[in-house]
């Protein structure tokens, strides 16, 4: 027995097991196979062997006690060891057997008939760990066996797969977690793929079943009742079936059918609910759905499309006119003019999209950066056909209105983006209206001759132009706006005084000369209403410019120039006798008493002067034509500041509001628009047409200098500059 096993009966199923899975051209049936008992592998050493083949080698191992005759060890004596090799052997040859026979049975299933194997193999992966590799080779193989049956039209082993798939798919959409979205493993999406591209390219007049299951979506999106959110890698997939099939009218006619249930019973419109407080309470819900609706029909408005790309005419008219129900109702197609508006801009304008439109649906042979933009423009052209369907379509309820204008936004930006498309969507509705073959097939020859068509676009665009005069003439300032800018210019100007905080002192003296004074105001202008209204396109700056400008052009230049004004004497000396002269101007004085305010000054502080007089000196940005300037004065000498409040009937005329008290900053903000605005719009002779904000920045500032006084102005020549004759050092008068 142990030799015709091991002599005659092995080498043959060897080579019955070496072709294991050639018939069904599977990469995988022969790793089932060798996963079961006795094909199955056990480790000896670093070594691993079949379980029959241990069995054979400890068979033969057996078989040399029979051969070499010992003595019993020990003085043993019985039937029992005298007759131990007989009984070895016997029993070894028995489990040879017994496990050749299971064995043999093994290789005649899988060399057997393809259903018996296939419910074999199911059953396997039911009875196996989900994650283990044995489980993953019983899936491939089960793919196998679908490809094989799809290739050979085998139709005895439809209804056994199309049970195990059903019942995997819905086993793991009823274990998925409901709050993450479903990716299924890799080997689905990989068999449904392959299904795809194989059937797309034959007739299967015996398969319809697995047919339709394959390109419909039904696997992926379910025919239960699991509410779960489409994955993106299962829309990717989805494409990929579609990019397969798109031409094969009857494919995509069993996929958009499928589509249409999908999104009519299990997408619906999830309805309000209401507390005790009349709120609604679902809000987050019906958002989530509302987002998975848009994601659904975006990808159906991408299969447009590529149908009208890939010039399925008849298929695309398929489409257009599919309905379930009476009277007909289209859920996948727009039902009004504000939707076909609202896609054609979510196509046209691709920045919003991420990742981009052909990076989510690439076309055939529209695969490069240079063309990238045409998948965008194909999908546009479709929403174009529908929005020439809107107007072939026949009221059922009086409440349909199909060809009326769309409903405009109240926000600006949104309107103007609007209008920016128009040229774009006139663009593709003239191409659309010179493919005569189309318009033939769609029965639209007639149809696109009819003036409403085309008076429809014009009047759209006259229409948005108004709605954006409309809505920025009456559109209300914006309270947060005013507030921001309210803030910043408090904030600008403030900054601004408070940069020229020590050289002022903090009271008034009595004997000042009224003579000599600097005023520095603020001032209005004029702003484009649009920077202070909400949802219309933002201004840059528009709540920093104007103080800016008033801190720089007007705080920053008068204060520095108000020195200039005061000034009792000047001199021009150079940079290398600028010390003596400073030194000079201050002999007898105590140093503390002074101080010595440099306007702009080129030239390093630590090179024009020595240690002691850094103490003393101030360092001041001027925005004039001051530049490399020193004011030698005592600190007594040194200027005050008031801040004057404006009368009363500036307040009220101008609607000024105090923002600052410490400074007697005033600001205001008027929309010329106003009825009650008129006067002033009249004073600064406005259209109107035009849509203007007066903006006031109002403070009043006054810089008062003593009467007895001496300031010392220094001039440091340039030998770039003609400033005239320069001074010797003797001829300074020093201070008192």
């Amino acid at each position: 027995i142990d030799t015709a096993i091991l002599g005659i009966a092995y080498p043959i199923i060897i080579d019955k097991i070496s072709n294991i899975g050639d018939k069904y051209s599977s990469d995988y049936l022969s790793n089932v196979f060798n996963s079961e008992f006795p094909q199955n592998e056990i480790k000896l050493g670093s070594k691993k062997v079949s379980t029959f083949q241990f069995m054979l080698y400890f068979t033969i191992l057996i078989l040399l006690f029979l051969v070499i005759r010992l003595e019993p060890l020990f003085g043993w004596d019985n039937w029992i060891i005298n007759n131990s090799a007989d009984i070895l052997v016997l029993l070894s040859t028995s489990c040879l057997t017994i496990t050749f026979f299971i064995w043999l049975n093994k290789v005649l299933l899988f060399n057997g008939k393809a259903t018996t194997i296939l419910k074999h193999i199911i059953n396997k992966y039911s009875n196996t760990d989900k994650d283990s590799e044995e489980n993953s080779y019983c899936l491939k193989a089960i793919n196998d066996f679908t490809y094989y049956t799809i290739e050979k039209q085998d139709e005895h082993l439809q209804e056994t797969l199309l049970n195990f798939y059903h019942e995997l798919f819905a086993t793991i959409r009823k274990e998925h977690d409901k709050t993450q979205d479903l990716v299924y493993p890799v080997d689905l999406y990989t068999m449904i793929y392959r299904l795809n591209r194989d059937l797309s390219n034959k007739q299967n007049p015996k398969l319809l079943a697995i047919e339709h299951r394959a390109v419909s979506g039904i696997w992926l999106l379910g025919d239960d009742f699991e509410q779960i959110k489409i994955s993106e890698t299962t829309y990717s997939q989805l494409w990929l079936n579609i990019y397969n099939i798109y031409t094969n009218p009857r494919l995509i006619k069993l996929f958009w059918a499928n589509s249409f249930q999908y999104f009519t019973y299990k997408l619906e419109e999830i309805d309000p609910t209401y507390n005790t407080d009349c709120q609604i309470t679902n809000t987050k819900e019906r958002e989530e759905r509302e987002k998975e609706r848009e994601r659904f029909l975006e990808f159906h408005y991408a299969l447009g499309g590529l149908l009208l790309y890939g010039k399925q005419y008849n298929t695309l008219k398929y489409i257009l006119t599919y309905s379930q129900s009476m009277p007909a109702s289209y859920p996948l197609l727009p039902q009004t003019m504000t939707e076909v508006f609202g896609w054609f801009q979510i196509f046209y304008d691709d920045l919003r999209s991420n990742p981009p439109m052909d990076v989510k649906y690439y076309f055939p042979e529209l695969d490069n950066l240079g063309i990238r933009r045409q998948v965008n423009n194909w999908i546009c052209k479709y929403v174009v056909i529908l929005f020439i369907r809107q107007f072939s379509l026949n009221k059922s309820y009086t409440y349909q209105d199909f060809t009326s204008l769309p409903r405009f936004s109240d926000k600006i930006y949104e309107l103007l983006q609007l209008k920016e498309l128009l040229p774009t969507f006139e663009h593709c509705f003239l191409d659309i209206t010179y493919n005569s073959e189309l318009l033939e097939q769609l029965g639209y020859t007639e149809l696109i001759k009819k003036e409403s068509v085309y008076k429809f676009i014009e009047g759209l665009a006259n229409t948005i132009d108004f709605k954006i005069s409309d809505l920025k003439k009456n559109a209300p300032l914006s309270k947060d706006k005013i507030k921001i800018f309210n803030d910043k210019t408090n904030q600008i100007i403030s900054n601004a005084f408070k940069e020229y905080g020590t050289i002022f002192i903090n009271e008034e003296d009595k004997e000042i000369d009224k003579e000599i004074k600097t005023a520095i105001s603020g001032s209005q202008i004029l702003f484009e209403k649009s920077a202070f209204v909400d949802n219309d396109i933002p201004n840059l700056n528009y709540d920093s410019v104007f103080a800016g400008y008033l801190a720089s052009e007007v705080i920053r230049r008068y204060i520095p120039n108000s020195f200039i004004i005061a000034k009792t004497r000047n001199y021009l000396l150079n940079p290398n006798n600028i010390l003596k002269g400073i030194e000079r101007s201050i002999d007898g004085t105590n140093i503390d008493e002074i101080i010595i305010i440099a306007i702009n000054v080129d030239i390093p502080i630590d090179t024009l002067l020595k240690e002691n007089f850094k103490a003393c000196t101030c360092n001041l940005h001027s925005t004039s034509n001051l530049r490399n300037v020193l004011f030698v004065l005592k600190k007594r000498y040194l200027p005050y500041l008031s801040y004057r409040e404006p009368n009363s009937e500036d307040i009220k005329k101008e609607q000024l509001q105090l923002i600052n008290e410490n400074i007697n900053l005033y600001t205001s903000i008027i929309d010329l628009n106003l009825p009650e605005n008129k006067h002033l719009k009249d004073e600064w002779k406005i259209n109107d047409n035009e849509n203007k904000v007066q903006v006031t920045i109002a403070f009043h500032a006054i810089i008062h200098w003593k009467k007895e006084r001496e300031i010392i102005q220094f001039n440091i020549s340039s030998q770039y500059k003609e400033q005239g004759v320069e001074n010797e050092v003797d001829d300074i008068i020093a201070l008192k």
